[in-house]
């Protein structure tokens, strides 16, 4: 129990403009290793699972890269709530 109960649910985008779009997916991924240190346990593994990434989302990345800078909106939820 948090002690507040949910008011409403907005979403907020946001825009997400990466400078440099080569280095992406490994970034993303990479970033997982702080919540799953064992995502990274196995570096042949992770190096591997990294290229593939890299590999299926180059043209989605590409797509979306203008002026040598990656641009996405990347949608988020805020739940307002107030005390209980």
């Amino acid at each position: 129990d948090s002690g507040f109960a949910v008011q409403r649910i907005e979403e907020h985008p946001l825009e997400v403009m990466v400078t440099e779009p080569a280095t992406f997916a490994r970034k993303m991924e990479t970033a997982y290793a702080a919540v799953i240190p064992a995502f990274v346990d196995d570096p042949a593994a992770f190096e591997q699972f990294v290229a593939a990434v890299e590999r299926e989302t180059r043209g989605i990345v590409e797509r979306h890269t203008s002026g040598g800078v990656l641009r996405y909106t990347m949608p988020t939820f805020l739940a307002l709530a107030r005390p209980i």
